[in-house]
């Protein structure tokens, strides 16, 4: 980054994602976490399940519960549950 500031209209939940991120210190984990999230968010943005909708299209549909999406969401769960254990 080159200092250069870009203005966004973030939405309070946005805003905070961003802040929490940013108290994360330069470490081997930040680095990690950022990858896995960067992997996330594209996934969910467009999770292109091999699953082939009714017209034969696969499905990019987030809310579809397919197994992809469904095996995600369960990673997720447990992720939660161990962290908050």
């Amino acid at each position: 980054m080159n200092g250069t500031g870009v203005a966004l209209i973030l939405s309070p939940e946005e805003r905070q994602l961003v802040e929490a991120l940013r108290e994360v210190p330069e470490s081997p984990l930040r680095r990690k976490m950022v990858a896995l999230l960067r992997e996330l968010f594209a996934f969910a943005e467009a999770p292109g399940c091999g699953e082939t909708q009714g017209d034969g299209a696969p499905c990019e549909d987030p809310a579809a519960q397919c197994d992809q999406c469904a095996r995600v969401t369960e990673v997720l769960d447990h992720l939660k549950r161990r962290l908050t254990e």
